[in-house]
């Protein structure tokens, strides 16, 4: 789907990640390499940390690189989930 996604509309660029507190690496990695003027999308599926049993859930991530510095905004769509504040303080420590 992300690929025809791409494919429909190339200047979005949609990505996915698998995320977790043990595993943020490549989402880290992909916000750390963003360029000044680029701008991509991602789905990040969070792993549940606290409902070892539940799926992971997904969550909407629109970055964008300015001056030095680069811009994130998460949008969860489960409400006041703590498993998406330490994944996502996991990918962007250091950051």
């Amino acid at each position: 789907m992300v690929a025809a996604q791409n494919h429909i509309h190339p200047k979005l660029d949609v990505k996915v990640f698998e995320a977790s507190t043990s595993e943020p690496d490549a989402l880290r990695q992909a916000i750390v390499n963003t360029g000044r003027g680029e701008r991509w999308r991602a789905v990040v599926n969070v792993e549940r940390i606290h409902g070892k049993r539940a799926p992971s859930h997904g969550i909407a991530v629109d970055v964008s690189g300015g001056r030095g510095k680069v811009s994130v905004l998460a949008v969860d769509s489960v409400w006041g989930c703590t498993d998406t504040l330490a994944v996502m303080t996991a990918a962007l420590k250091g950051v």
